[in-house]
């Protein structure tokens, strides 16, 4: 079978080309000048594919300045693996004897040119190669039913080629097709031969290609047609931002009849099944959803690693793989309004871009892989929300290490599943309608998407058939069980929570068979290990304890604690998710609010008071607390199973009878006192110690308490004191000891806040002996006794306060309480009692 002409003989003409611009510029009459700067090098490859050990091809270069104009200079070739693929110093490229690729490289003037894949590989007895300068038309699918890959019947005209039926044929350079020859017809353009589609190992005995590319968003095509974004936007840093509009979606209760389900007692569906598309989303449904929207978009940062390998050895697929390695992160803003009010299931998915993978030579003829990039949504279970704001803000993604490599002895393909979560997105659910009401067991999940498609026989343009080879999701999912606070309440082992879970998932495509097929594999690949998942909970909805007063008496006030649990304060790192924390008590079968307490930074703890009022005396009230959060909106959520304060309410004390103020009173008041202080004089730097205590006893006889509890009569003052006082300065110390007892009568008038001013007069007897010690070092050097008389420099001290009685005895008053009376604030921190024991005769 004759090839189109090869490199080979077109060499000699090239060879005169380059040997006629060389003279030109030796001689001045024109020609690429020497010595400007290059800032382009562009090669010239007429063929990248090599079928024969030795074969060789003549690659050229070109210089370019930063004019564009050409500039005659020497060239540098090197080739990435020489075994495979050499290159001489003057760009003739030859085959060797192993299989493979190799990547040549031009370089002058310090300017690399882009690399060139060039392929060695054998071809099927009877196969031949198909040069673009023999096409006359390109290749198009015939108008005939199937939706295969392999067995596609197209046609293509060519030119100077004779074919024979059952040939395959192969081209591999700007226009790549491959096929087996079903006919041949002579036109007046040239030979229109039908082919049908064969894959890879039909075409090759001996083929080893990998293909590596480096991707990122700056390469992202973003779909057209229904589902096209309204606007796109190119960062300079890469990134694309696309910006959708969600518009409504119809009502299925109008167009579908519920599917055989047992049916719930207050929510309606599960409905047959619905597919419908809602902006960029391809949408299926069992819910009667509304869902509507303005403007979502999605600012897209990828970048990836990607790594085919196709192997063909003896005419046998020995090794097929991908492998995606990178990030896959998107910006999400924007949100949806969804009417729930049913139960079933509603998925919907997009395919918002697509990131082509370049791939030439041999392999071009078979596949055209790209990597989808998209978003997804769930929501299942049973709802009843009503009109609710689904708000989408933060990040969404992963990185990752997937994909999957084909082990032909055990026909097995084996998944490669490494995930690490890129996320701050929380889906934020604001209920637009009572809260209380809502019901919800189910979830609402968000991921982002992506994967490996390839279109097969890619030159058959739209006709071509594509298939998933990889599907990857990864994002939040928030389920929980939500219902009526009163529900909440009524059963013991159920309160309302939900979680934040960060789901992925690695599974093979829908058609991975069909793709493994063009590839080359003659039996069913086993897929039933090509799984992988990630399951992780990252937050939960705050739960902790309520405590308190476990009795009050009617119309007093009681104490309320809750307590929160830090673990669960936050949705994510730094997402503090409280909103407010409310109070509850149950009253006739209903929940009463009592109070609620707004969240402030990372609070934990919140204090409540309630009042219980007189119909509540001699019950027990139940108080239950709940809280909200902001990522789950308004609904209520009880903060732990049957969380609640059971407090048991008294009746409250009666008020106690008036003291009968007439009569005669007698008794004693007790003052005692006692203090330890130590302090330094700023002025001379004294140290003082002092240790001081005592008591004053008022004894009363023939009294009376007026209007105001104050007591007026005679009385007897008897006063007992000790002090212990060392004052150290410098090298001198003083200590002085004193003790004593002092008595007086007099009249006193006592005010009712227990602060009475004293008319002294009468009688003092006793006094207080004292010793003084001075010492130098520790010598005694002095040593002096005295007795004075005592000056009582406080308040006295004998007041009454009637209403601190304890005693329901009209005729006694008896109380023991704390009090302050010295004059100086030398006293100040002096502790201080008084005791009250009065006795109406």
């Amino acid at each position: 079978m004759p090839f189109a002409p090869s490199s080979t003989h077109k060499r000699p003409a090239l060879l005169l080309a380059c040997l006629t611009a060389s003279l030109l510029t030796a001689c001045g009459q024109g020609g690429p000048p020497a010595g400007a700067p290059i800032t382009r090098l562009e090669v010239d490859a007429p063929v990248n594919l090599l079928t024969w050990e030795a074969q060789t091809v003549q690659f050229g270069a070109s210089a370019y300045d930063s004019g564009g104009a050409r500039v005659s200079t020497p060239v540098t070739w090197t080739s990435s693996a020489p075994d495979v693929v050499s290159v001489r110093a003057d760009g003739t490229v030859v085959a060797g004897a192993a299989i493979g690729t190799a990547v040549i490289t031009a370089e002058a003037g310090g300017v690399r040119s882009a690399p060139v894949t060039v392929t060695t590989a054998r071809l099927q007895q009877g196969a031949s190669l198909v040069r673009d300068e023999a096409i006359v038309a390109a290749p198009a699918r015939n108008a005939e039913p199937g939706d295969g890959a392999l067995g596609v019947r197209f046609h293509v005209t060519l030119r100077g080629v004779t074919v024979t039926p059952g040939q395959v044929l192969i081209a591999t350079g700007d226009l790549p097709f491959a096929g087996r020859v079903v006919s041949a017809e002579q036109t007046a353009a040239g030979t229109l031969v039908t082919l049908e589609t064969v894959a890879m190992t039909d075409a090759y005995r001996d083929l080893q290609v990998r293909h590596q590319e480096h991707l990122d968003a700056s390469g992202l095509v973003p779909l057209t047609g229904p589902g096209a974004p309204v606007r796109v936007q190119r960062h300079p840093d890469g990134r694309v931002t696309l910006t959708y509009r969600v518009a409504a979606t119809p009502s299925l209760r109008a167009q579908s009849t519920p599917a055989p389900a047992p049916a719930d007692d207050v929510l309606p569906g599960p409905f047959v099944k619905k597919d419908f598309n809602v902006g960029p989303f391809a949408c299926s449904s069992t819910l009667d959803t509304l869902i509507s929207g303005e403007l979502i978009s999605i600012k897209l940062d990828t970048k990836l690693d990607v790594d085919l390998v196709s192997t063909i050895s003896d005419g046998h697929l020995t090794a097929f793989g991908a492998q995606l390695g990178g990030e896959i992160v998107g910006t999400l803003a924007g949100g949806l309004d969804v009417d729930l009010g049913v139960q079933g299931e509603l998925k919907c998915r997009a395919t918002l871009a697509r990131l082509p993978i370049p791939v030439t030579g041999p392999v071009s003829a078979f596949f055209s892989p790209t990597v989808p990039v998209g978003l997804g949504m769930q929501l299942d279970g049973k709802l009843k929300l009503g009109k609710v704001q689904v708000g989408l803000e933060g990040k969404l993604g992963a990185k990752i290490n997937a994909g999957f490599t084909l082990d032909v002895p055990t026909g097995e393909l084996k998944p490669t599943f490494k995930l690490e979560p890129v996320n701050t997105l929380v889906p934020n659910v604001k209920v637009l309608g009572a809260a209380d009401a809502a019901r919800l067991e189910g979830g609402l999940g968000l991921h982002a998407t992506a994967g490996l498609d390839f279109t097969t026989m890619p030159w058959l343009g739209a006709a071509a058939p594509s298939f998933g080879a990889l599907d990857l999701t990864v994002g939040p999912r928030l389920e929980g069980s939500v219902a009526p606070i009163a529900t909440q309440a009524r059963v013991s082992d159920y309160s309302s929570s939900f979680a934040l879970k960060l789901l992925g998932t690695l599974g093979p495509g829908d058609q991975l068979q069909e793709l493994l097929a063009v590839a080359g594999t003659r039996n069913q690949v086993k897929l039933g290990n090509f799984s992988g998942s990630y399951d992780v909970m990252i937050g939960r909805s705050p739960n902790g304890t309520l405590g308190g007063d476990g009795a009050v008496k009617a119309g007093e006030t009681g104490a309320v604690t809750v307590d929160l649990n830090l673990a669960n304060l936050s949705i994510l790192p730094g997402a503090y998710n409280v909103d407010e924390v409310q109070l509850y008590r149950e009253r006739d079968g209903q929940l009463v609010l009592l109070d609620r307490r707004s969240a402030q930074g990372t609070q934990a703890h919140f204090d409540f008071t309630w009042t219980p009022d007189a119909a509540d005396a001699g019950t027990a009230v139940v108080l239950r607390a709940f809280v909200t959060t902001r990522a789950g909106g308004s609904i209520p959520l009880e903060i732990d199973d049957d969380a609640k304060l059971s407090v048991n309410v008294t009746a409250p004390t009666p008020p106690e009878p008036p003291v009968n103020q007439t009569g005669t009173w007698t008794g004693t008041v007790t003052y005692a006192w006692s203090r330890t202080k130590s302090y330094t004089d700023t002025y001379d730097n004294r140290k003082t110690d002092l240790q001081d205590q005592g008591s004053l006893t008022c004894t009363f006889s023939d009294g009376q308490l007026s209007g105001s509890n104050a007591y007026r009569g005679k009385q007897t003052w008897t006063l007992t004191s000790s002090a212990h006082a060392v004052v150290q300065h410098g090298w001198y110390r003083t200590v002085t000891d004193s003790s004593g007892s002092w008595t007086a009568t007099n009249e006193t008038l006592a005010y009712g806040d227990g602060l009475p001013t004293v008319e002294r007069s009468g009688e003092r007897t006793g006094g207080v002996n004292t010793v003084t010690r001075q010492y130098e070092g520790e010598t005694l050097v002095s040593e002096v006794a005295s007795d004075n008389s005592f000056y009582l420099h406080l308040r006295a001290d004998c007041g009454v306060q009637a209403e601190l009685d304890t005693d329901p005895d009209p005729n006694r008053v008896v109380y023991s309480a704390p009090i302050k009376t010295w004059y100086s604030d030398e006293y100040s921190d002096a502790t201080e009692t008084v005791s009250v024991n009065l006795v109406r005769r």
